[in-house]
Parts: C-alpha cells; sequence; structure tokens
C-alpha cells in the first residue's frame, strides 16, 4: 500500500506500522521480522538485464541520476532487499552500476533497485492485538542523523514485514524532507 505526506525532521521520528493483518485471512500479525529502509525516490531504476548471483556490474534502466557513493539495494527473487554495497563507478550511457558486493543469488530482470539513505532501521514488536484497537505493531525510530537526508528531498520508506510461512508485507510511504518548521 502507498501513502504520501511530509517527514519532518527536527529530532528522531518515531516509524509504527499499526495494527497488521494478513489481507487474505484478516488474522493480526504479531511477530516477525520488520525492516523500514529509506529511499530515494529519484533514484528508483530496475535491472535491465538479468544478474547472475556474484554480479558486481548492473545493467540498469537508468542509471543517470546515481553517483559515485551511493548505496544500492537490489529486491531480490525473496523479496528480501540485498545490500549491493557502495556505487564505485556510474555509466550513464551503458546504463550500468558497478557495486562493491557482489549479488548473493541470480536475479531476473526488472527487479527493482534503489539507493538506500543510511541504515536500515529494526522495528521491534509492541502492544498486545486485540479487535477494536491499533495499538499495536511494529515500532523503530529513524534518527534525525540519518545519513544523506537532505531539506526538500522526495524519499520512500518502505516497511517490510516477513511474518514468516510465506507471508511478507510491505507498506510504502512517499514523502518530501521538511525542516520542520
Amino acid at each position: 500500500m502507498n501513502h504520501g505526506g511530509t517527514l519532518s525532521f527536527r529530532s528522531d521520528v518515531l516509524v509504527e506500522y499499526l495494527a497488521p493483518t494478513n489481507a487474505q485471512t484478516g488474522a493480526f500479525i504479531d511477530s516477525g521480522t520488520c525492516t523500514a529502509y529509506v529511499f530515494h525516490d529519484r533514484k528508483d531504476t530496475t535491472l535491465a538485464v538479468a544478474a547472475l548471483s556474484s554480479d558486481t556490474v548492473l545493467a540498469v534502466a537508468d542509471a543517470r541520476k546515481w553517483v559515485i557513493g551511493d548505496q544500492a539495494y537490489v529486491l531480490l527473487e525473496t523479496n528480501a532487499w540485498f545490500d549491493a554495497g557502495a556505487v564505485t563507478a556510474v555509466d550513464a550511457d551503458a546504463n550500468t552500476l558497478t557495486v562493491t558486493n557482489g549479488l548473493s543469488a541470480d536475479v531476473r530482470k526488472g527487479r527493482p533497485v534503489r539507493a538506500i539513505l543510511g541504515d536500515p532501521v529494526s522495528m521491534t514488536a509492541f502492544g498486545t492485538p486485540a479487535a477494536g484497537t491499533r495499538e499495536w505493531g511494529f515500532r523503530g525510530v529513524l534518527p534525525d542523523t540519518q545519513d544523506d537526508l537532505e531539506l526538500g528531498m522526495a524519499i520512500r520508506i518502505e516497511i517490510d514485514l516477513d511474518a514468516g510461512d510465506g507471508l511478507h508485507v510491505v507498506e510504502v510511504l512517499h514523502a518530501t524532507v521538511t525542516d520542520g518548521s
């Protein structure tokens, strides 16, 4: 699900995923691994061709907005994000990115490649699931010192909940970073 808004950074920001449920069964999701990723919204691209395990040169649909030093993440076939490491070379003509970490598995054409800002935020469960209340879920703190955030920057916060047994839920917030004034 996608949402939009602004994100004010005068201090740390509490990121919460309230009352997650299984869309197919309606059952509460109160355990699993929940992580928030902050991506640069204007650098989203996809793999232009399939990439093999251990590849460090990635052919992408659009490399023009990427710069050396960006931190690349690739969405694997398992729907888990892989930290491909720092971008060490950008060829905007050939649309390739060279990264420090070889892929951990083969990845098909069309899979997302994103520039992460700072470290992923681990989110922990809180509260007790109960019908009629939203006072439970997962939460984590996005520090106001999060690397690479700039005023006016368009970002994508992706909350990724892996509840096990094949249940994987993703919530997305698109926001613009403001100064809080």
